[in-house]
This record gives C-alpha cells, structure tokens and sequence, in this order.
C-alpha cells in the first residue's frame, strides 16, 4: 500500500482495524523503511515481495515501553500474540546455569574463527592471535540451491555443515568463533 502512493494515516486506519496500534505503527515504519530503501537503491518498490512475515513491535513514551512486550522482571518477559490476542510468557535463565548442565567442554584454544555463510557452502578460516591463516576449511552442499528441493531440507543440511565446521574448530585448538 505504501509503494501505491498510499498516504501513511490511511495506511494506518486499514492496518488498526486488523492489529492494535502498538503493532499497526511499527508495521507502517517498517513499510517505509523498505519503500524508501529500494527507491534509494534504485529498485522499483511496486516489486517488493515480502518472503517471510515476521512482527514489529515498538515502545511508546506515552505507555512507558511496547504494549505488546513487558518486561516484568529481569527474569521474566511477557509476550502479546496480536492474532489471538494472547500473552506468552517467557522465563530467562543466566548463562552460568545454562553453561553448568548443557555445555559440552570449554573451548580455551588459541586460535580464532570466521565463517562465510552462503547458500551452497560455508566456509571457514582459522587465524592466530596475529591474524595468520592457519587453516581453512569449506563445505559444499549445491543440492539446497536445485529448484524443488525443500526449504526444511535445505536448512538441517546448512545447520548440519555448519555444526561439522564448528566441531572441526573445536577439536583444532579454536578458542574464538
């Protein structure tokens, strides 16, 4: 509606009559956000394809914070669903405890990590303290990028590439990722 030419407070009467203000405000920023990138990147907003729908939620100085997300303690944050008008409610727990039942070893290696995320490879240079490669490291996995090969496969096959590169620098002295 934004790349129509659509004037943002009519754009804002549509959206309220779906989703609480709190989110209708945010998803027209967001709109305008991304209308004005691509016409600043030169690309044609009438083209702009949003592939996966996500939730923007900001706070407002009026309501102390975000409507839609409170933070109740520093050990608890609760969550507003906009489609079912529920609240989710979500426990932290500090990393010490977390680190004390489910890690699996330290990593106190000398050497540091980067990874280059692509779509068919991941690829992995290892340095030391004064920046020299010591090691690089791909893996290749062309098949998630063959049209028809689903999205869920292609993810567990990057996850898995990704967790055989992590596990090769751990048990090659890797102390940074």
């Amino acid at each position: 509606m934004i790349s129509k030419g659509m004037k943002a407070n009519e754009f804002l009467k549509e959206l309220r009559g779906m989703l609480n203000k709190g989110y209708g405000d945010s998803a027209c920023k967001v709109a305008e956000s991304i209308v004005e990138g691509c016409k600043f990147n030169g690309g044609n907003p009438q083209h702009i394809k949003v592939k996966k729908l996500f939730i923007a939620s900001e706070g407002e100085t009026s309501r102390f914070g975000n409507r839609n997300v409170r933070l109740e303690a520093t050990d608890r944050v609760k969550i507003k669903y906009p489609y079912d008008r529920t609240w989710l409610f979500f426990k932290a727990i500090p990393v010490d405890l977390y680190l004390k039942y489910f890690s699996k070893g330290s990593a106190n290696g000398s050497l540091i990590a980067g990874f280059d995320l692509n779509t068919d490879r991941i690829n992995m240079v290892m340095v030391d303290k004064f920046g020299r490669i010591r090691d690089v490291k791909t893996e290749w996995f062309p098949e998630v990028t063959s049209h028809g090969f689903p999205r869920s496969k292609a993810k567990i096959k990057r996850l898995e590439a990704l967790a055989r590169l992590l596990d090769y620098a751990y048990h090659h002295n890797v102390g940074v990722v």
